[in-house]
């Protein structure tokens, strides 16, 4: 684990970003995880009365990150964004 300065000069831990073992220069199917400082619900928060049921309701701000996210693939031709609420659920709520 590494660690990573936040604007205000604070480290904090963070992961490994990549794997030392992947060759990132040929096609494949990549996860793309958003995390925002200090991990604020800036872009959704979960709903529901159960963990079976909840789902994420996304924020103004998440709905343009999706709406973003979803024109990739009419940007960069080679790129295939897929989105699905199991990944949005699950990913949104970390």
């Amino acid at each position: 684990m590494t660690s990573h300065s936040l604007r205000d000069g604070r480290k904090v831990p963070q992961m490994h970003q990549r794997s030392i073992h992947h060759d990132y220069h040929g096609r494949g199917i990549y996860l793309v995880t958003l995390c925002t400082e200090g991990r604020q619900p800036l872009l959704g928060r979960l709903v529901g009365d159960s963990p079976d049921e909840a789902v994420v309701e996304p924020t103004a701000l998440g709905y343009e990150v999706l709406r973003c996210w979803e024109q990739i693939p009419a940007i960069q031709r080679e790129l295939a964004a897929k989105r699905t609420r199991q990944s949005l659920d699950n990913n949104i709520s970390s």
